[in-house]
């Protein structure tokens, strides 16, 4: 998948923290079987364990961050050592109307370069998950999308799940890709799959998040990003380069999705 299409379901994450804590090991931890309905993030300071996920067997170990998906059966048990501290949390994770691990497939662990950083991410998760505070539920939000940016950033890959979307739609996808710099029309990338306007814009929005129009001008507004920093071209010029003919209407587009003016982002 190319890294646009990516960042388009990245960018549509929602998360919900369901419980945190901190765990020193226990002779009777362990369970086999387990098929959770929600996500699991376990972070290692302090020995080993061993984690069984859809059959297959991971050993994590001190500075590891582990993300068990919802959905699938797992298992889990201590080594030999019998010794484990660990930070842990259980949470929702969606991408648009689906799981996050439906859409984008990730490894179970990841060793992480700042450990102090993500063991400070985990105290303020706990600390605003006992809290009660009326306001806490958007800081743990904050918090564990920080620690989705910690463990994604240790990810050797992410790859959008080639399931996501029909071979049909890779035409569309490849045809947007080829097609960003002229005036796309609605009618011609519905037409592609034969579908009418409204039905393809409703298959579109369920499979990507965003109608179809929307997701051409953030690809557009990415391109041009290039190109403001690659190139001393005018304005108006990079706005024809990326298919917007209204300079006015690409400068309103582009503060929208970039937060500033392509002028101060040019300046950056």
């Amino acid at each position: 998948m190319r890294h646009n299409h990516l960042e388009n379901y990245l960018e549509q994450i929602d998360v919900e923290l369901i419980i945190a804590s901190y765990f020193e090991s226990e002779p009777w931890w362990e369970e086999y079987g387990f098929i959770p309905d929600f996500y699991k993030f376990y972070y290692l300071t302090d020995g080993d364990c061993y984690l069984e996920v859809e059959g297959r067997t991971y050993h994590a170990v001190a500075g590891d961050l582990c993300l068990l998906p919802a959905g699938v059966e797992q298992s889990y048990y201590l080594s030999d050592s019998q010794q484990m501290k660990k930070y842990w949390c259980h949470f929702s994770a969606a991408i648009g109307e689906r799981q996050m691990s439906e859409v984008i497939t990730t490894p179970v662990i990841v060793s992480v370069s700042d450990r102090e950083r993500v063991e400070k991410l985990f105290q303020q998760l706990i600390f605003h998950y006992e809290s009660g505070e009326p306001l806490g539920v958007l800081k743990q939000q904050s918090l564990l999308l920080e620690l989705l940016y910690e463990y994604f950033s240790a990810c050797d890959e992410i790859a959008v799940r080639s399931s996501v979307y029909s071979e049909e739609f890779s035409c569309v996808m490849d045809y947007i890709d080829t097609h960003y710099d002229r005036n796309i029309k609605l009618e011609e990338l519905a037409s592609l799959i034969h579908l009418q306007p409204n039905y393809f814009i409703k298959y579109f929005k369920k499979n990507f998040g965003d109608s179809p129009m929307k997701y051409v001008n953030k690809l557009r507004i990415e391109k041009a990003k290039e190109l403001l920093k690659q190139s001393s071209n005018p304005v108006a010029e990079i706005a024809r380069q990326v298919g917007i003919e209204d300079s006015y209407y690409f400068s309103r587009l582009f503060k929208k999705y970039a937060g500033v003016s392509p002028k101060s982002y040019r300046d950056l």
